[in-house]
């Protein structure tokens, strides 16, 4: 019984060092897919990687190396995985954000807020097909649509084993003043017997226990933490306007002049915002989406510097929709629903058009009706009837158009 306390002593104790991880200073690598001794030599390297899974711990079956390293913009990740001699490595994926856990892979998770529960799975399978995902604290709220390009990774064959790069732009993880980031390490063996490797001991369904990541310490992160965004707006896109927001949190002893800066379709927008110290600001930025199809992201600036860099959004946006019911009674009321995209204040001053056409000719038309997304139509004879319909902004501008066709029918046929 004692030998068991023992044990169990010894694996709590293995956990708890497995919380204290600093990633040492180094030179900035070549991603490549090679790991290079003289350009890894100053990193930090771990290789008690265990097995993972519901009802599997204990010893991995092959050895897994990883090297930790970043110097003042980067954090910089390497993996050496070995093989077992004549098993071919599973590599069916071909597209990148594809299910690389399905092959040989390795996958990164780093939590910047370990105050919040939002992280970042960053992945590549042995043959270097990428995954990037923000995760909204579980297995369930995993984002695949989010991808940031500022990421590199790099992936290299040899005889007995296999090597992985990564190098991360600290710009892309947004941090919350914490000092440090939470982590873990994994790496999925698909060749031969398939298993499941963690740096971070842990058991359980899958990677996504945010609560046992472990702290990785990253010496030159600071300089990204004086200002640390929170709470940006992630409301839907609506053609029109639209507003931005994020709260600043100052982490210095002085009044820090942030910037923050939209990029839609290629249009800037910048906005300064001065934040007191150890103080929070929200920042709001109003503007104008006048295509239906487009790319936006945000940036947050600090003299100059890009403190933090989101991944861009691709929308598309159905500028609207009409609705006529396809027969109705005569004497009643005709409803005609309209459902628009647009910012509220847009609507507010719209103007809707009929032009109505009875079995084919010219009948009648309704101008300058105030926009509400229910019109009815009143006093229309019995007849087949063609609604052509406009919804104009206060400048003029052609907001929607749509052509319908109902039946206005009596009440006994």
């Amino acid at each position: 019984m004692r030998y068991f306390f023992f044990v169990v002593f010894l694996l709590f104790a293995a956990q708890g060092h497995a919380e204290d991880f600093t990633a040492k200073q180094m030179k900035a690598p070549v991603i490549d897919g090679k790991i290079s001794e003289r350009e890894w030599k100053d990193a930090a390297s771990y290789e008690n990687f265990t097995l993972f899974g519901r009802a599997v711990s204990g010893k991995a079956p092959l050895r897994t190396t990883v090297w930790i390293g970043c110097d003042s913009t980067h954090l910089y990740i390497a993996f050496r995985c070995m093989i077992e001699k004549g098993l071919p490595l599973r590599m069916e994926q071909t597209e990148d954000d594809s299910a690389i856990s399905r092959d040989d892979c390795v996958e990164i998770f780093l939590n910047g807020s370990p105050k919040g529960k939002t992280y970042l799975q960053l992945g590549q399978s042995a043959s270097g097909v990428r995954f990037d995902a923000e995760v909204g604290g579980g297995a369930s709220q995993v984002n695949k649509n989010w991808s940031s390009s500022l990421w590199k990774n790099a992936a290299g064959r040899y005889a007995d084993r296999y090597e992985a790069e990564f190098a991360i732009p600290f710009r892309m993880i947004p941090f919350d003043g914490s000092g440090f980031l939470r982590f873990n390490l994994t790496r999925t063996i698909r060749a031969g017997k398939s298993a499941h490797l963690t740096l971070i001991p842990m058991s359980g369904d899958g990677w996504h226990q945010p609560e046992k990541f472990a702290k990785l310490v990253l010496p030159s992160i600071s300089g990204y933490e004086q200002v640390t965004p929170s709470q940006w707006s992630r409301t839907p896109i609506l053609m029109g306007d639209n507003k931005f927001s994020v709260i600043l949190r100052n982490h210095s002893d002085k009044t820090q002049n942030a910037e923050v800066e939209l990029d839609v379709a290629g249009k800037k927008i910048r906005k300064s915002c001065a934040v007191a110290p150890h103080a929070e600001e929200r920042a709001e930025i109003v503007w104008e989406c006048r295509e239906p199809k487009g790319s936006f992201s945000w940036r947050l600036l600090l003299s100059g510097k890009e403190l933090f860099v989101s991944a861009p959004t691709v929308y598309s946006i159905d500028v609207g929709k009409c609705f006529l019911p396809p027969v109705s009674y005569e004497g009643g009321k005709v409803p005609c629903f309209l459902e628009l995209n647009y910012g509220r204040g847009k609507l507010r001053e719209a103007k809707i058009r009929f032009q109505l056409k009875k079995e084919g000719v010219f009948w009648k038309t309704l101008d300058n009706l105030p926009f509400a997304e229910e019109v009815p139509l009143s006093g229309l004879p019995a007849g087949g009837y063609e609604a052509e319909i406009f919804v104009k902004a206060a400048n003029g501008a052609l907001l929607f158009h749509s052509i319908q066709n109902f039946r206005v029918v009596p009440y006994f046929l």
